[in-house]
């Protein structure tokens, strides 16, 4: 027996098997177990042996050593994965960390200004980091297992960070107080955030701006990282909820997301302005790449006052770029005024313009989503009280888009991007006013050399423009005005699909999209209160649709006295010095409907001295339906409709077309069209029966787009054949 136990303990001591801790080494036998008999004579207890226990010897406690395979962060080793190739995923696995808290130092700003730390390690647990200073390159790891956090405990800013070359990794930077940058300040050089969460931190005052990251003129590379539930706070201006970032570049990657932040108002002063509630950015950049996103962000003012205005829920771009590559998205993010006065909700996802007291007027703005998503982000303005000198004012609920201050700015849209879901919505009950405009984008043009927008290749669908007293453009509204003012503005091979303009007790134009060139002293005041003599200026207004489908969407007035116009499209020309070129090219509008004229396509002109240049080719308008002109409706005074020929309108019946190509229309027939579909390609189409008079019906030259240039292929991207089919499907 004896020999037996011996045999086991060490063949437990050689297979490497240690005893819990707090567990006897050998569990007592049956015999130890029993309790002896109290009341039997001494003589007849039987005698025990003494025990032979086998003891392990004793472990003397693990050394840290670099590249056993046996990480112990309480040792200080920043990470061991079992080898010595440092490197390799590992970075510090050959080396024992000195600058170790709480080991080594007794918080963060002491070891920061231990010039031998070349790295700082913190293991996990709560840090006091209240207003820490960081003027050179280091890096600061968190270790362990769980977060390593700074916490500034409402006092301070945490980091203030003026270097040339900084990396963060698994941290999380919370609770800092400051009017800028509360929780991360940087000025200059790079930052580089791994898996690093900055949150919950507060900036107010007069110039609060960016709670959570206030960056000056440095690149920040996030990667797996998180800004989120930071506020800026203030009564009449606040910029950039999570970021604000000024003469610099931001790269979000790996995941990385700008999400639940606020800039919050509440004043009355003569003007009350929230910008950017995930991000403000002045002549800076940011990079989305996959996967990564600004979601649920929101500027909300609420107050009395001349101008109160909500502008970027996401972000705003003043003089800036914003690049969405594919995956990445902008999601839930929302804009919210309410109040008295001239009130505006702009850009629920993305506001692009110039802050009028800005130093950054002269430089371009521009978004480009390439396969990229805004969903379900919202403008809201809403009157709180029935005041003749209020006006709601909701516009672009997921873009908002106008070059003024001679700044130049690009939008373009395209690879599959997909932009559904959004809405732009005002409320006021009368005599107060509400407009909405642009359920999903909103582009205008206030100076040269004025708003590039092109759309290519994407969806725009169940999108909402609605207001109380006046709705334009459920998916899109594109305008200008006079001041030397140009919007040129390009539909390609896309969809627009069950959006929709809705007016309560007003008027709703454009369905699908709303095309205004108006000089009126309404659009005049739209950016800014000054004054200029606008017979003295001229604009421009182009709008090419080439390829391209608007089907399903509608034009709703609830009332029976006002008119809904244009469940596709609406085009609308006031004023005598503004040049309106509207072209359809290869386009199909079909299954759109509104309740008062054109179930396609609604045009109106108030005295200009010309006609509107609006010219259909190869076009093809079906099953659309409106009490007058169910296809198309033109004012009959000035508004008509150019034909450049081979459309096919199958109810002609309230359309004046002019032009040499009338002839060579097919009006008034039984259009052959299948319902909206995948088809093929990026994007949802009708296809053609094998009945349709639209077959091979299009210019036997060939299609052509509206500089003369040919079609090659349709929307689906298949190529069109020797004689074109009429519309955007090749059969």
């Amino acid at each position: 027996m004896r020999r037996l136990s011996t045999s086991l303990g060490l063949l437990l001591i050689m297979c490497g098997c240690e005893q819990p801790s707090g567990v006897p080494n050998s569990l007592p036998s049956a015999a130890e177990d029993k309790t002896p008999d109290t009341d039997a004579p001494d003589d007849e207890i039987p005698e025990e042996p003494d025990a032979i226990v086998v003891e392990p010897p004793t472990q003397p406690p693990r050394e840290a050593r670099c590249g056993d395979g046996f990480w112990q962060p309480e040792k200080r080793e920043s990470c061991d994965d079992g080898n010595t190739l440092d490197g390799d995923g590992c970075s510090s696995d050959c080396a024992i960390a000195t600058c170790f808290l709480p080991a080594t130092h007794r918080d963060l700003q002491s070891a920061l200004d231990d010039m031998s730390c070349s790295a700082v390690y913190l293991y996990s647990g709560t840090h006091d980091s209240a207003g820490v200073q960081l003027d050179r390159d280091i890096e600061i790891h968190g270790v362990g297992a769980g977060p390593a956090m700074l916490d500034g405990n409402g006092a301070d800013r945490v980091l203030d960070i003026r270097a040339e070359y900084v990396t963060l990794s698994s941290l999380v930077i919370k609770n800092g107080y400051a009017e800028q940058g509360a929780g991360v300040y940087f000025e200059g050089g790079e930052l580089l955030l791994e898996d690093v969460q900055i949150r919950d931190n507060r900036a107010e005052g007069a110039q609060a701006a960016g709670a959570g990251l206030f960056s000056a003129a440095g690149t920040v590379r996030m990667l797996r990282s998180e800004i989120r539930d930071n506020l800026v706070k203030a009564e009449e201006l606040g910029r950039g909820g999570g970021v604000y970032a000024e003469g610099g570049e931001i790269f979000l990657s790996e995941g990385s997301t700008i999400e639940d932040n606020q800039v919050r108002l509440t004043g009355a002063g003569s003007a009350v302005e929230g910008w950017g509630g995930g991000a403000f950015l002045a002549a800076s950049t940011m990079w989305l790449d996959g996967d990564s996103s600004l979601s649920r962000n929101l500027v909300r003012v609420d107050g009395n006052g001349p101008l109160l205005a909500a502008r970027g829920g996401g972000i705003a771009l003043a003089s800036s770029a914003l690049e969405i590559a594919a995956g990445g998205s902008l999601i839930g993010n929302r804009v919210y005024v309410e109040g008295m006065g001239d009130l505006r909700a702009e850009g629920g996802g993305a506001f692009l313009a110039v802050p009028d007291e800005s130093d950054w007027h002269e430089g371009p703005s521009a978004l480009h989503m390439s396969g990229a998503m805004a969903l379900d982000n919202a403008a809201e303005a809403r009157a709180a009280a029935p005041d003749v000198n209020t006006a709601a004012n909701a516009r672009g609920g997921a873009i908002f888009a106008n070059s003024r201050h001679a700044s130049e700015l690009n939008l373009r849209i395209d690879a599959a991007s997909e932009i559904s879901d959004n809405r732009a919505e005002a409320s006021a009950a009368t005599p107060a006013t509400s407009t909405a405009q642009g359920g999903a984008l909103y582009a205008m043009g206030d100076t040269c050399p004025g708003t590039d927008v092109v759309i290519a290749d994407s969806s725009m669908t169940g999108n909402m423009a609605i207001a109380d007293t006046l709705a334009q453009g459920g998916a899109w509204f594109a305008g200008t005005m006079a001041y030397s003012s140009s919007v040129n503005f390009r539909f390609l091979r896309s969809t627009a699909s069950d959006n929709r303009a809705q007016a309560l007790y007003g008027t709703a134009e454009g369905g699908a999209a709303h095309i205004a060139a108006d000089a009126s002293a309404q659009q005049e005041g739209l950016m800014r209160g000054q004054s200029r003599n606008l017979s003295d200026d001229d604009a421009s207004l182009s709008v090419e649709i080439t390829n391209s489908t608007l089907s399903t969407n509608q034009s709703i007035s609830l009332s029976q006295t006002h008119t809904s116009r244009g469940g596709g499209l609406s085009i609308t020309r006031v004023g005598n010095n503004i040049d309106l070129d509207v072209s359809l090219n290869n386009a199909t509008l079909a299954s759109n409907s509104a309740m008062s004229s054109g179930g396609a396509l609604d045009l109106s002109a108030v005295d200009p001295p010309g006609n509107p240049q609006v010219t259909v080719r190869n076009s093809l308008f079906a099953y659309n339906s409106a009490p007058v002109g169910a296809s198309c409706a033109t004012e009959a005074t000035h508004a008509k409709l150019r034909s450049a020929g081979y459309n096919l309108l199958d109810d002609a019946s309230a359309c004046e077309i002019i032009g040499a190509g009338a002839p060579l229309d097919h009006l008034d027939v039984e259009p052959g069209v299948a319902p909206l579909a995948a088809n093929g390609g990026p994007t949802a189409t009708h296809a053609l029966l094998w009945f349709s008079p639209a077959l091979d019906g299009g210019n036997p030259e060939g299609c052509m787009n509206a500089a003369g240039e040919p079609i090659d292929g349709d929307q689906c991207g298949q190529p069109r054949g020797d004689r074109c089919d009429i519309g955007a499907f090749e059969h």
